[in-house]
């Protein structure tokens, strides 16, 4: 079977068993008022996506026009979060070894934010300082804007592609300014963090879609591992079997990691050749700890199709034949690089410093 038909059966499977399930049913009906009641006032209603009312126009035949495989994973990630803010909110989900702090918004109030109490360095910068790579934030709004302008296109409809969430600090900023995100973190504790956050700062849960497994070039089954001494919220993954090592000591299994295509989770529709319905994703932040050629070669039909604008990612970790492996990927789509930011520095030099952060502009004729 192939991977994406593979992937389309577990999320009707999934769906199928939500919607069949009488304290599934129950929870959803229940939704609205309890979060209603606990998170400021707000109503949780089943609020669509753009792309999810397309898609759910149905013909005479009753079966959708648009993308019924994404609207059955987008709806079953989002009920996923629902039930999971309800969880949190009536006591269910235990709090260990966290802490609420303080997250600078766009808007420069701060919205409530929960992070690692201690030894995480994303964790510690944003109780420090109140934010996480405020810079590349801001850069990735700045971006999202001009794309919203540029094609005359609400904000909700343009989508941020967060590939490595951690604690969801980006996720969480970029939806603050009223843009969409679909991301991807599979490191359990990172994910109860991340779907915390939303809790607090996406009430409705309308603008998140959370993907809980990996990516990779096939799609296979991995080992999580992070080091409890130092920076736990980065993940090791291990797809061989061993236990890797790691210079600051021992190493704590964290789970086992499902990694599929990024071509068969966001190329559902059509059989891989067709993109979401009204799904334009403006930027993409990517930092999955030297994995990005393989992410790459799992998506490099998405990324042919999609040609997102805009894309940061790091590139210092990686041996210098697989940098360039990333670099001239991108350069064959059209994509021009600069160390500097968006609009600075632009061009394709041979050798890009090895310690920073790599922003890419796609250049269309």
């Amino acid at each position: 079977m192939p991977a994406h038909a593979a992937y389309r059966k577990f999320a009707l499977a999934r769906a199928v068993q939500v919607a069949r399930s009488p304290c599934m049913l129950f929870l959803g009906a229940l939704s609205g008022a309890i979060l209603g009641s606990i998170i400021g006032g707000h109503m949780a209603q089943e609020t669509l996506h753009p792309y999810t009312l397309a898609a759910t126009n149905t013909n005479s035949g009753g079966e959708s026009e648009a993308c019924p495989e994404w609207t059955i994973s987008a709806l079953t990630q989002k009920r996923m979060q629902r039930d999971y803010c309800i969880r949190r909110f009536t006591g269910e989900v235990p709090e260990q070894d966290l802490v609420k702090t303080k997250l600078l918004a766009p808007d420069q109030t701060h919205m409530d934010f929960i992070v690692y109490d201690g030894n995480d360095i994303v964790s510690g910068a944003i109780r420090s300082n109140g934010h996480w790579e405020h810079h590349l934030s801001t850069a990735l709004v700045m971006v999202l804007s001009k794309v919203a302008e540029d094609r005359g296109l609400p904000h909700e409809q343009v989508h941020l592609l967060d590939i490595g969430g951690n604690v969801g600090a980006h996720t969480v900023y970029a939806q603050a300014a009223g843009f969409s995100v679909v991301t991807f973190e599979p490191l359990p504790q990172n994910e109860a963090i991340i779907r915390t956050n939303l809790c607090f700062n996406d009430p409705k849960q309308e603008r998140v879609t959370l993907f809980t497994n990996g990516l990779g070039s096939e799609p296979t089954l991995c080992k999580q591992f992070s080091a409890p001494n130092y920076n736990r919220g980065n993940g090791i993954v291990n797809c061989n079997g061993s236990i890797p090592q790691h210079p600051d000591g021992q190493l704590i299994y964290r789970g086992q990691m499902e990694v599929l295509r990024l071509d068969d989770v966001l190329l559902p529709c059509k059989d891989g050749t067709q993109l979401p319905p009204d799904i334009v994703f403006g930027a993409m932040k990517m930092d999955v700890e030297g994995f990005e050629p393989e992410v790459l070669k799992g998506g490099e039909t998405f990324f042919t199709k999609a040609l997102i604008p805009y894309i940061v990612f790091e590139i210092g970790r990686m041996p210098e034949t697989r940098r360039q492996a990333v670099l001239q990927f991108f350069y064959g789509l059209g994509y021009q690089a600069s160390t500097t930011g968006f609009f600075q520095g632009l061009g394709q030099p041979k050798d890009l410093p090895g310690t920073e952060d790599v922003y890419l502009v796609l250049l269309q004729a």
